[in-house]
């Protein structure tokens, strides 16, 4: 755009040379015809000085309407570029922030539209407890889940408890306790209906610094949901990463997640 600009410019400059050498032309051959008239020299010289003034007023209408135009235009034009720019480097918290809560109230239906479901937190009761009919429900229809929940029994337990709000301890110990159960009783009956979903449940011998839910995290239209952990605050805000639009940040969580799977303990039907 600026190669163009400069090309229009120098073809104005050109335009504005040839008029004033026409100008210069005829005042010379206005002086040489004076001169043979006889004019007196004050007529020659108001003559002179209203061909000269000419010059300067084509000029400044030149300048005015062709190169001022341009340079407003170009001005105009990298101001809305800027903008646009700003925008779309720097969009609003909002556009890719939301909160525990609300991602719990689409939790249902992204388990109903995964194939391959993993989750981590520090004990995932209302992701599990709300949605329990709807994971059997999967896991008979062939679905793949990966849990991850902190070891009762670990340091890393007592350090949530002190992130908490909540200070009690007996709490998350029922709430882990609750969301195992559950799912060995699933891993059970896949045992025992031969079903063709799977389950899959390890615990954490420390305190995750992030909370995730993947969906799909294999696919191109995978997703995956990061809470990052507050504390002692009402809501953890969550990030939405998509596989397709945020590539760098989507495979670094993707990895993480596979670090903390293994390190984890499994846990096996048979042990409870």
């Amino acid at each position: 755009m600026q190669d163009n600009s400069k090309k229009r410019l120098q073809n104005i400059s050109y335009i504005v040379l040839a008029l004033v050498a026409i100008i210069l032309i005829l005042i010379v051959l206005g002086v040489k015809r004076n001169l043979l008239d006889g004019d007196t020299w004050e007529a020659i010289a108001l003559n002179i000085a209203t061909e000269v003034l000419g010059v300067f007023i084509v000029f400044f209408l030149l300048n005015k309407l062709l190169i001022g135009d341009e340079m407003s235009l170009a001005q105009r034009i990298a101001v809305f570029m800027d903008r646009l720019d700003k925008q779309e480097q720097h969009p609003p918290a909002a556009s890719y922030l939301m909160t525990a809560p609300e991602l719990g109230a689409r939790l249902g239906g992204l388990l109903q539209e995964a194939t391959r479901i993993d989750l981590i937190g520090v004990v995932l009761a209302g992701a599990i407890k709300n949605n329990l009919n709807i994971i059997y429900d999967s896991v008979r229809a062939g679905k793949h889940y990966r849990v991850v929940v902190v070891d009762p029994e670990s340091v890393g337990l007592a350090n949530s408890v002190a992130r908490s709000r909540i200070k009690d301890k007996p709490y998350y110990l029922e709430a882990i306790g609750g969301v195992v159960a559950d799912m060995v009783r699933l891993q059970r009956a896949i045992e025992v209906e031969n079903l063709s979903g799977s389950v899959q449940v390890r615990l954490l011998q420390h305190s995750p610094p992030f909370g995730l839910k993947a969906f799909d995290s294999n696919k191109p239209n995978g997703r995956i949901y990061v809470e990052i952990y507050a504390n002692q605050a009402a809501h953890s805000p969550v990030i939405e990463l998509e596989a397709e639009r945020d590539g760098e940040w989507y495979q670094y969580f993707l990895q993480q997640f596979d670090i903390i799977w293994k390190q984890s303990k499994p846990i096996e039907p048979n042990e409870n």
